[in-house]
């Protein structure tokens, strides 16, 4: 670690091998991580059993397919998260669509096809729809998965907090953090579309991810790979949707309408709404003028509204998230996404450490404000069918600014009361200048006019790029190698 004018300058590379290749680290550091799967299977003739090599097996809507080899054995490598519909033919034999084929973040979809023979030559394909096993057998550590359509029926699924806390292994400790297998809930790392999204400072997820722009998010919580050299009790991962060939959308408003109950009156007050509201907008598509399989694109806008159950408790945070993919050429896939969120809460603070209350004050009792910004670009090269490059570069920040409400943009040493002693140095806090209100003197309650004194201003940021080269040198065994580089600011 270097410090230079102010800023931590963090010069991270690792290199890793995966399965039947030596591992190499040059620093225990974090690698970009993960965002695809694998589908691995076999055809066979229904009549005989017998494999069949030549069948053509291909991603319905995509450019990606593959050819079984003599065992009648095919590999699809670095498919994006996402379910998909395959298509497998082979002359002489009928053809056959598997439906609905999940692929999870770095597993093996396992599949077994068998094609029926015919003599005639036809249009239509039988179709069967995949069904997920229920042991991943290329599982190596403790994996929890939800997908996309297991998002939807969750219940309270308004943030990933709550997702995570129906995984095994996981709990809400004191301090609001997720703790996994009884470890800190600093030790718990977050990836977004791969990208490690830290806040440096507090060691926690330094952005809000919106449930409904999720494809897949899963919890590793032992048994890491060499990519998250960085863990310790729990790895989480979160991908973004990706486009689609056809236009879609998704619209989810939720308000909210009570009766609250009047101890004095001994009946309730007529109904009315509360201050909780919450908005989805997602749209996904082929962009427009280009080849509906070349271009795509999703993007989701998030807005939740929380009146608090504490005065001045109200909160109101926008989400953006944004994800593009381009295949210009069969071999060549460029992806880019990006995540903005934006917060802004009101701080209650009933009393401070010295016992002083701020009821009386709440005007001015603090103001948070704060917003993070992810950008990540990948372009994806197929070398052959067996070998994929991938070069990777991305930008994360994320920023917080805590004051009283009223000072929110005056620096704390123009604050009333501030003051130094002769050398020119702060000779304590801003708080000893206060005075209890005389009509509450025996309760400490600070008069109107105050406020809580409590400044907080950090930022957190991190430029970096990387490579990945993924082979599969057999039928058994996937080589992964890789590097990245990471320069790290702290302010």
């Amino acid at each position: 670690m270097l410090r230079v004018g102010g800023c931590f300058l963090n010069y991270r590379i690792s290199v890793l091998a995966g399965a039947l290749a030596v591992l190499l680290l040059l620093s225990t550091v974090t690698l970009y991580g993960g965002t695809a799967g694998k589908i691995a299977g076999t055809v066979r003739s229904a009549d005989t059993g017998e494999p069949l090599a030549g069948a053509t097996v291909g991603v319905i809507g995509k450019s990606i397919f593959t050819i079984t080899d003599i065992d009648g054995e095919f590999y699809l490598i670095n498919l994006p998260v996402a379910t998909y519909n395959l298509s497998v033919q082979l002359i002489g034999y009928r053809p056959e669509k598997r439906a609905s084929v999940k692929v999870l973040l770095d597993l093996t979809t396992p599949l077994s096809i068998e094609l029926a023979p015919t003599t005639v030559e036809i249009d239509t394909f039988v179709t069967v729809v995949a069904e997920r096993p229920l042991i991943q057998k290329d599982v190596t550590g403790s994996v929890e998965t939800i997908t996309r359509e297991q998002l939807a029926t969750l219940p309270n699924a308004r943030n990933i907090g709550n997702m995570l806390l129906q995984m095994t292994g996981t709990v809400k400790g004191s301090d609001g953090l997720l703790h996994v297998r009884g470890g800190r809930g600093s030790e718990v790392t977050y990836y977004f579309d791969g990208m490690p999204v830290q806040d440096q400072f507090a060691s926690r997820l330094g952005t809000r991810v919106s449930p409904d722009a999720l494809e897949e998010i899963s919890l590793a919580s032992g048994g890491f790979t060499a990519e998250y050299g960085e863990a310790l009790s729990g790895v989480v991962n979160m991908l973004t949707q990706e486009g689609t060939n056809g236009y879609s959308g998704k619209l989810k408003l939720a308000d909210g309408i009570e009766r609250r109950y009047d101890v004095y009156q001994g009946e309730f007050d007529d109904m009315r709404r509360t201050q909780n509201n919450y908005a989805v907008f997602n749209l996904a598509g082929p962009i427009p003028m280009l080849q509906s399989d070349k271009a795509s694109f999703f993007n989701s806008v998030e807005y939740v509204h929380s009146g608090g159950y504490l005065p001045h408790n109200r909160s109101i945070n926008w989400t953006v998230t944004s994800k593009l993919s381009l295949q210009p050429v069969r071999q060549l896939k460029l992806t880019f996404s990006s995540n903005y969120y934006k917060q802004e809460t009101q701080l209650y603070q009933h009393r401070d450490v010295n016992g002083i209350s701020y009821d009386f004050a709440l005007a001015n009792s603090g103001l948070s404000k704060g917003h993070a910004f992810r950008f990540g670009s990948k372009a994806t090269w197929q070398i052959s069918n067996a070998s994929i490059m991938t070069v990777k570069a991305g930008h994360f920040e994320t920023a917080s600014k805590m004051a009283p409400d009223n000072l929110y943009d005056v620096y704390w040493d123009q604050w009333p009361g501030y003051s130094v002693d002769v050398n020119g140095k702060y000779n304590g806090t801003i708080q000893e200048n206060y005075q209890i209100d005389s009509t509450y003197q025996y309760t400490n309650f600070i008069s109107s006019e105050k406020f809580y004194p409590y400044y907080l201003d950090r930022m957190s940021s991190y430029n970096s790029a990387g490579f990945d080269l993924m082979s599969q040198v057999n039928k058994y065994n996937l080589i992964t190698f890789g590097g990245e580089y990471r320069k790290n600011k702290l302010s």
